[in-house]
This record gives structure tokens, sequence and C-alpha cells, in this order.
């Protein structure tokens, strides 16, 4: 307490010394200025990103067994994908992986860019037959916080795609909302499930 009291004496016996120390560090600020960068718009890696698999009518156990253990197989075949800070979450119908890129990923867009395509290759060749969508989202501009999956025994493709129409039109009116995206068309005329991401 004595030495915080010295020093509080000493700047006021010697306020010359401190005005002009506050007067160079000022002029030193006022030269720096123009001289930082400024981006309105900074680019930012993101490097976090979210895998969702429908596969309605599966419980949770065969979404873990069937689909999961070789959706994360095939994710840890990408070198940027952090194995660590990768994991998934079942639930009956609907697999959801929350990905994690290394830090040091050089190109994180090409790389979400090579999982979406791979992913659609690898849902024909390797995913059971009755998973009707895979959806990789990694951009949290528009943050996605809603996965809806719409499925009905009596309607036909039509009548579930003009539903699915309807409801992101009605969706859209709420404010907040950003970017919806509707996924997992049906080619046929049997009944079938569309996946609208909100």
């Amino acid at each position: 307490m004595a030495k915080k009291r010295n020093l509080v004496e000493a700047a006021m016996r010697n306020n010359n010394l401190v005005f002009f120390f506050m007067s160079v560090i000022l002029i030193f600020g006022f030269i720096a200025l123009p001289q930082l960068k400024k981006n309105e718009f900074p680019d930012v890696t993101i490097r976090q990103g979210v895998v969702a698999v429908v596969y309605p009518g599966a419980t949770a156990e065969e979404i873990e067994e069937r689909v999961a253990k070789p959706v994360e197989q095939y994710l840890f075949t990408f070198g940027d994908v952090n194995k660590k800070k990768t994991y998934s979450y079942s639930k009956d119908g609907m697999l959801v992986v929350f990905v994690t890129l290394v830090n040091d990923a050089k190109d994180a867009k090409m790389t979400w860019s090579r999982i979406r395509q791979g992913l659609m290759l690898f849902q024909q060749t390797d995913l059971p037959q009755g998973v009707l969508a895979t959806a990789v989202l990694d951009d949290f501009g528009n943050a996605s916080s809603l996965l809806l999956a719409i499925e009905s025994d009596q309607r036909s493709s039509r009548e579930l795609r003009e539903f699915a129409d309807r409801l992101a039109e009605r969706l859209r009116t709420i404010s907040t909302m950003g970017n919806i995206k509707i996924v997992g068309e049906q080619k046929r005329r049997s009944p079938s499930t569309w996946t609208p991401c909100v």
C-alpha cells in the first residue's frame, strides 16, 4: 500500500514527465491508426459442420450399427477431419454427426465440398437402401438449427413435394428464418419422405 502511495506522489510531483509519456503514446497511436488492418467482413474459417442422415423407420440401435459406424469410418478417411472432436448422435430415423476439422486444414471449403460430393456416392454404394437423404451443413453464416422430415404412407411423392413447398413458404414468413433447403426428393410414385433443412 505504501509503494502505491509513493508512486502516486511521485507522479503528482513529476506531472510534466507523465504528460510527456502520455503525449508520446497518443502520437504513436495516431501514427499507427491508418496502418491498422480494418476489414468490415473478415474472412473466417468455419471448422465445424454437421452431417445429417435420414433413415425413416430405423431404430436408434439400427442407425448406430448400420449408418453411424460406416459414416464415421468414411469421414475419418479425410485427413482434415479431427477424429477426437468429431462425434455422432443417433435417434430413431436419423443420424447427426458433428464434424470438426483440424486447425491447420488448408482449404476448409474444399474439404466440405469433397465430403458433400463423396457422401452422395457413399449413400448409393455403402448405406442401406432405406436411407433417404444425406446433408452436409457447413455454412454457419445462416446456422442450421432444425431438420424436419416429412413422410407419409398414403401420399405420393408429388403431394409430399407440394406440402414441403407450402411448409417452406410458411416458415419463410418468420423474420428470424435465414435459409431453407429441401433435400431428399424421391423419384417414384410410392409414399416417400421429404427432409426440409431449416
